[in-house]
């Protein structure tokens, strides 16, 4: 994506915003037992845009293997990280309604046609692909025929709905952009989220959709669904109840119905994002 494109679509100062002020009174709040991102250590708004943040590889942290997807242990920290992540942007918002305002997205109208165009060619080029596959030729038409309307589908998925519960999503939550610590036997204790461009206010389904369809293992992805539902909502729960939120986190079916409805964004993530995690480095 050409530098061009980033800069009309404001992703920068999205960025900017989060890592100044909204995370850094997100992360306040789970000090100091959790952080949820590395420290901004100076902004900078114009000529040019910059933004110097603290090195997390000195904290202990660093990339899980993109191309096996993660295992459980990974999963269920990355699960809990969101869920402090959701329910301390419920505080924030409850305390100040303006942190609301990330309103736009992966998925918007007002974003530059060069943005959506990625999305339509990836598309395009699945449905190309397989109509070699014997077992999944027969899709081959349906799918080409969502590239006109792919951008429109995820952003209907996603409409933020007054009944809901609804958080800051990071928004392009996928095991790229996040970053683990591991105990001297290798097994991973700790998980850091990076890279805020894409955060939006809206239902945590649009997260959780977007993690499950990039970044599990196989095994995690077919087995251990609800377990990794439950971690979410039971971390997602009890954080909310201990910063005071007066929101009431969603039951488990309520939890389930609002994945349901916006299930063809996990479908659109599935079939543009997903190829990007596990292409050849």
């Amino acid at each position: 994506m050409h530098k061009h494109s980033i800069v009309l679509s404001g992703f920068f100062h999205i960025e900017i915003s989060m890592l100044s002020d909204t995370l850094y009174k997100m992360n306040k709040l789970l000090e100091p037992k959790y952080r949820l991102s590395g420290k901004s250590l100076y902004v900078q708004n114009e000529n040019p845009t910059l933004l110097v943040m603290e090195d997390l590889m000195f904290l202990g942290f660093r990339m899980a293997d993109r191309l096996s997807g993660l295992d459980l242990a990974h999963s269920i920290l990355a699960l809990q990280g969101l869920a402090r992540f959701h329910a301390a942007s419920v505080a924030i918002c409850e305390k100040e309604p303006k942190q609301k305002e990330y309103s736009k997205g992966m998925f918007c109208h007002q974003h530059p046609p060069e943005l959506r165009v990625f999305f339509v060619m990836a598309i395009k080029a699945l449905a190309d692909e397989i109509a070699n596959w014997p077992e999944v030729k027969k899709y081959a038409e349906k799918i080409a025929k969502l590239s006109d309307h792919v951008y429109q589908i995820a952003e209907n998925a996603i409409k933020i709905s007054e009944d809901d519960l609804n958080v800051i999503n990071h928004g392009d939550c996928h095991l790229n952009n996040m970053l683990f610590k591991y105990d001297n036997d290798g097994k991973p204790i700790d998980q850091i989220f990076v890279d805020f461009q894409m955060c939006v206010y809206t239902t945590p389904a649009l997260d959780l959709h977007y993690f499950f369809n990039t970044s599990l293992s196989m095994d995690v992805m077919e087995n251990e669904k609800n377990t990794l539902l439950n971690e979410y909502l039971g971390t997602l729960s009890a954080t909310m109840k201990q910063l005071n939120c007066k929101t009431q986190p969603p039951t488990m079916e309520e939890l389930k119905a609002s994945l349901k409805r916006s299930v063809s964004y996990g479908m659109i993530i599935a079939f543009t994002i997903l190829p990007l995690m596990l292409c050849n480095k």
